[in-house]
């Protein structure tokens, strides 16, 4: 039962992060990085490049989930060493790829 629960929720992640980014890439408006954070298109040299760049980087994240729900059914432990090591190691990445590649790139 646990086996099923872990591939659940990977794949849950994985549509959670992917479908964000994939949100985020055909969104018109500039896609906001921070919670809370409301970012004007004023403030963004082209909205459509900077959603894609967001938008490419949420699905990759969310694609390295899909490493995780592949392993769940063979073992729990490695499946959880996974997401262990995308959510303490892969959330730090991604702030480091959205403020020092990203948000140079694109912000006015």
């Amino acid at each position: 039962m646990e086996k099923i629960i872990m591939f659940a929720v990977c794949i849950f992640m994985f549509l959670l992060y992917a479908g964000g980014g994939l949100f985020y890439y055909h969104s018109k408006t500039p896609a906001n990085f921070w919670s809370g954070d409301k970012i004007s298109p004023e403030d963004v040299s082209d909205v459509k490049k900077y959603n894609r760049a967001n938008g490419i980087m949420w699905i990759v994240y969310g694609i390295l989930f899909l490493i995780p729900a592949s392993t769940a059914f063979a073992s729990v432990l490695i499946s959880g060493v996974f997401i262990g090591i995308f959510t303490f190691i892969g959330v730090p990445v991604l702030i480091v790829i959205y403020t020092k590649i990203i948000k140079p790139k694109y912000m006015v």
